[in-house]
């Protein structure tokens, strides 16, 4: 059993954790699952208004933020189209898991980049194209990627290493912890801890198999009782903020 909450404000503005939105407020409640859904609900322009203060630096020039609208307009509106397949009740989240949004602001330029790029978006084929973007691919080649939706998007699938990113502060780094904070990290992830607590005492930890363009799909941890193999992608997000992508060595 669900129930459901709908607010809207006077002004069309309302406050949740100090951050103010517009539009109209959803709280749905799904009392089975014990979860709970937030939904703003807005127009696609004021979301994609918030989403270029996020997903872009205010020092580049208009046209790259002309260029980030109509990619993040066409992401929008692909994942619209999913989620209805789907039968989800939101159409898009609010994170780095599609894009960042954050709000209202008033920065004016980026409004500008919007209304001259209205309604223009990005199409494969004749159909809407998936317009995933990165702040640095760190010179992957996303058509070696064992990764489902590059093999199904070719779009997507560019061939060659991109050079354009070499100067970006998070193209290559480096991080020093010790194996105590490195536990710590992972045993914050439920899963994770659970099979932690077989391996005992923790003697090596390696990458035991990367796709060809680089990406850790395996990640090897050694203890005095037992071993364990960890999807790349649950180390990954485990080890978040320090690991940045998947493309890492150890």
């Amino acid at each position: 059993r669900t129930s459901e909450m709908h607010l809207t404000t006077a002004n069309n503005h309302f406050t949740l954790n100090g951050i103010t939105y517009k539009g109209r407020l959803s709280i749905i409640a799904d009392h089975r699952h014990h979860t709970t859904q937030i939904i703003n609900t807005v127009s696609l322009d004021d979301y994609l208004y918030s989403v270029l203060r996020s997903e872009t630096f205010q020092s580049w020039p208009l046209e790259m933020h002309k260029v980030q609208a109509i990619a993040s307009r066409t992401y929008a509106l692909y994942h619209m189209q999913e989620s209805r397949k789907a039968g989800l009740r939101y159409d898009i989240k609010n994170s780095n898991f599609h894009q960042c949004y954050n709000g209202h602001h008033d920065y004016t330029h980026l409004r500008k980049a919007l209304d001259e790029t209205k309604n223009l978006v990005l199409t494969y084929e004749g159909k809407l194209a998936l317009t995933m973007f990165d702040a640095c691919c760190g010179g992957s080649i996303p058509a070696k990627m064992n990764h489902a939706t590059v093999k199904e998007t070719p779009c997507l699938a560019r061939t060659e290493a991109c050079t354009y990113c070499k100067k970006c502060p998070v193209y290559s780094l480096k991080k020093t912890i010790d194996a105590d904070e490195f536990l710590n990290l992972l045993n914050k992830d439920v899963d994770l801890k659970r099979h932690l607590t077989r391996l005992g005492t923790l003697k090596d930890v390696k990458i035991s198999e990367k796709d060809p363009t680089g990406l850790v799909q395996e990640v090897h941890l050694r203890g005095n009782r037992k071993s364990v193999n960890f999807p790349g992608t649950q180390i990954t997000s485990a080890l978040k903020p320090l690991a940045k992508s998947r493309t890492f060595s150890l």
